[in-house]
């Protein structure tokens, strides 16, 4: 129980007091640094869940990424196998039927493929993001992979998605923002 004229650390978060220097309070700071690790966190754990939950899928009974089972078990490969195979199916593959032609777009006319595009899901965006942002569309060990499957899956085909995946909605403020890293 408070004493008259205290004030409880619940009601200055509550009400959010500042210090006298117009600054939060230290209890402010610590509470919205563990939201932060919390969300840092929440985000980690949708993209192991999503590792876990499709890396297993198979689309129309075709073959895995990578081809021959044991050439490339990376965590690329296991991305590019979401990507490719996952919620992003329709999103990648639009890129990769006409790779070679987009890969040497300019910034306007690949944005302009990109507008009439699928629109990539939420879950999508979660899985091209971690794609983008771990540098998978320049890792030659996918790259390799994809070039053994049946139909083959070109180089340009597995570079692209990662550019479309910074020229889509998977980089607005919405889907996590800018995308850091990648190649």
């Amino acid at each position: 129980m408070d004493l008259p004229g205290q004030q409880s650390l619940t009601y200055s978060h509550r009400h959010a007091d500042l210090s006298r220097r117009g600054r939060p309070t230290r209890v402010e700071e610590g509470t919205s640094q563990k939201m932060m690790q919390r969300a840092h966190l929440s985000m980690v754990a949708a993209v192991l869940l999503s590792l876990v939950v499709a890396g297993p899928l198979r689309v129309s009974g075709q073959p895995q990424l990578p081809g021959p089972p044991g050439t490339c078990n990376s965590g690329c490969c296991n991305l590019g196998r979401t990507v490719f195979e996952g919620a992003c199916s329709s999103f990648a593959n639009y890129f990769k039927a006409d790779a070679d032609t987009a890969i040497n777009e300019d910034d306007s006319a690949f944005q302009a493929r990109v507008n009439r595009a699928p629109i990539p899901s939420s879950r999508c965006c979660v899985d091209a993001r971690a794609y983008t942002q771990y540098g998978c569309s320049c890792n030659s060990e996918l790259i390799n992979a994809a070039s053994q499957r049946n139909p083959p899956i070109s180089s340009n085909a597995v570079k692209i998605v990662g550019r479309a995946t910074r020229f889509s909605i998977c980089s607005n403020s919405q889907n996590g923002g800018s995308i850091q890293g990648g190649c």
